[in-house]
């Protein structure tokens, strides 16, 4: 068992107040034939002194000081360098099961599959974690080539998220020679909104087998300042943009209709909470706000919504959402979201 070499990079960028917690939960594993790689990418607070400390006690831990490209480079950084058997991502403001390691052993042992995806906790604001719903449908099951394309299609959304299923790099090990002999390498955050969104794109077209735990061994944190809960001007924009390439590279790999369709919704979501950012934000005024979404809700983007989802399985009040946006009715549907959003 302790012949597979686990490597764990983490990309760390200003996160001094999270990451003790992330790394203990690291170098604690029950399982210890670990290579722990830390990618400071260009922090201007204590974390970089953090990662050295950490690397002084342990010497299964290197550190990689470096100018900040973002988090998708950072990862391409301990990609480059690993030499374990299998490679995570994980986020330095987030934390592990200390059985983590040992378990996704036990399915490289029996399995050897290229990707391993485990389900997680979610943690709020203040640290409380949240319990909730487990996974059903898939859970403790090898899917081989044939079956991806339809994992695929509920990853990318499925109704409610019933299945507990996330296109993220976090929630996964992957067979690292699967990675290097494809030489698969994540694009720029800088580039793409949500990087690992995009490269998963790529990455499920290469593997040929994928195995779904139903073991929640990660803490996803929420924290009020992560990317994804900050208000940013041109979000927006970025969201479409992601959604046109993604679609030209689904179209390109051979995506079914229904995943093109799939991945209208899901950056559809991803503005929702851009609108949410834009009500929340004190430092615009009403009327202000006001602009701003009513000028989002006339885009291209929102007013083909009634048309790109028509065939997928949505709540009423999305439906009707989007149906009042195709026949240009702009002001119920920025009341919606202001009824859902407002202060």
């Amino acid at each position: 068992m302790n012949n597979i070499k686990i490597s764990i990079v983490v990309a760390i960028y200003n996160i001094e107040k999270y990451l003790p917690r992330c790394l203990n939960s690291i170098v604690n594993q029950s399982y210890k034939n670990l290579e722990i790689i830390l990618i400071d990418d260009g922090s201007i607070d204590n974390s970089s002194s953090i990662c050295d400390a950490f690397s002084r006690n342990d010497k299964r831990i290197k550190v990689i000081h470096k100018q900040n490209e973002g988090l998708g480079f950072a990862r391409n950084t301990g990609l480059d360098i690993a030499t374990g058997d299998y490679i995570a991502f994980f986020d330095g403001d987030d934390y592990i099961v200390l059985e983590l390691a040992s378990k996704c052993v036990e399915i490289i042992e029996k399995y050897s599959p290229d990707i391993i995806d485990f389900d997680n906790y979610d943690v709020d604001s203040n640290g409380n974690v949240i319990e909730g719903a487990s996974r059903v449908k898939y859970g403790d099951v090898l899917i081989q080539k044939e079956g991806i394309d339809e994992l695929v299609s509920n990853i990318i959304y499925n109704y409610k998220n019933k299945f507990r299923l996330h296109n993220s790099a976090w929630n996964k090990l992957y067979k690292l020679s699967t990675l290097k002999n494809n030489k698969f390498k994540y694009v720029s955050e800088r580039e793409f909104i949500s990087e690992d969104y995009y490269s998963n794109l790529i990455l499920y077209k290469i593997v040929e087998t994928y195995y779904l735990m139903k073991d929640k061994l990660y803490y996803y944190c929420s924290n009020a300042s992560s990317l994804s809960r900050s208000f940013k001007q041109d979000r927006f924009e970025k969201n479409v943009y992601q959604y046109d390439e993604s679609v030209k590279l689904a179209k390109k790999l051979g995506y079914s209709e229904e995943v093109i369709n799939k991945i209208y919704l899901t950056i559809f979501f991803n503005i929702l909470g851009h609108f949410k950012n834009i009500f929340e934000n004190i430092e615009i005024d009403d009327k202000e706000k006001k602009k701003k979404v009513i000028g989002m809700l006339t885009s291209d983007f929102l007013t083909n919504g009634y048309k790109e989802t028509k065939k997928l399985k949505i709540s009423f009040k999305f439906r009707l959402f989007f149906f009042l946006i195709n026949i240009h009715l702009y002001l119920p549907a920025y009341l919606m979201l202001k009824i859902n959003y407002g202060r």
